[in-house]
């Protein structure tokens, strides 16, 4: 028997080829969807962090609607609601005795 490349050799090489890149299209264009994705997730993540209060979930054009400034919600973000006294106000109770607390820090403890 005499082996010899010739058609045969040229045809499994081209399938292979075309099977080969039809499978690394779908890699890529799975890894490209994902990457797609994770920006918008971004994108909303970052929208949602500079236009809605972290406390009371109202948006920004609110506050800025009803200021006479027109940085309602920059105040309401930093004195009304400032998240780091929140973050105080948890850490206050958790070194605090259970029995010592009065009704909102019970509340706020039995929701935590």
């Amino acid at each position: 028997m005499n082996h010899t490349l010739g058609k045969r050799y040229l045809l499994d090489l081209t399938w292979w080829m075309i099977a080969i890149m039809g499978v690394l299209n779908l890699i890529f264009g799975i890894i490209i969807m994902t990457f797609g994705s994770l920006r918008q997730e971004k994108n909303v993540r970052l929208f949602d962090t500079e236009n809605i209060c972290f406390i009371c979930g109202l948006e920004k054009n609110l506050f800025d609607k009803k200021s006479d400034t027109g940085d309602g919600f920059k105040t309401h973000v930093k004195y009304e609601h400032h998240m780091w006294n929140y973050l105080y106000f948890f850490i206050y109770l958790w070194e605090q005795d259970k029995d010592d607390d009065d009704g909102l820090e019970w509340f706020v403890r039995f929701l935590s």
